[in-house]
C-alpha cells in the first residue's frame, strides 16, 4: 500500500481454496484492477486492466469464467495500537469489533 502495509486476503473462491491446499503455502498476487476501478470479472476484464502496465509480468491468468460482482473486501489497518477501516467491505463495523475487540 502507499502507507507502506501489505494487505492479507482468504479468498473462498473454490479454485484458490483448491490451488492453496495442493501448494500449501502463502500465495502473493496483485490486484488486475487499479485502486477505485470496477474488479476485474472475467480474462477480457484482467487483460484490459494489465495492459500497458509495467512490473506485472510475467503473470499467469487462471480462466475461471464470468464472476459474480460481489461486494468488496474489508480492509483493515491493523498496525496501529487500534485497527482501523481503510475500506468498508463485507464484513460490518461490528463484526470487526467482535473479532478485534477495538476498532476506530
Amino acid at each position: 500500500s502507499s502507507e507502506g502495509g501489505v494487505a492479507v486476503r482468504l479468498s473462498s473462491h473454490p479454485f484458490v481454496e483448491a490451488l492453496l491446499g495442493v501448494y500449501g503455502r502463502a500465495l502473493i498476487s496483485t490486484s488486475a484492477n487499479t485502486a477505485g476501478s470496477r474488479p476485474a470479472l472475467s480474462v477480457q476484464d484482467v487483460r484490459r486492466a494489465v495492459n500497458g502496465r509495467t512490473g506485472l509480468h510475467p503473470f499467469l491468468i487462471v480462466d475461471g469464467g464470468e464472476l459474480i460482482p460481489s461486494p468488496p473486501s474489508t480492509i483493515v489497518d491493523c498496525t496501529r495500537s487500534v485497527p482501523r477501516i481503510v475500506r468498508g467491505g463485507t464484513l460490518s463495523s461490528k463484526d470487526l469489533v467482535e473479532l478485534t475487540g477495538n476498532l476506530r
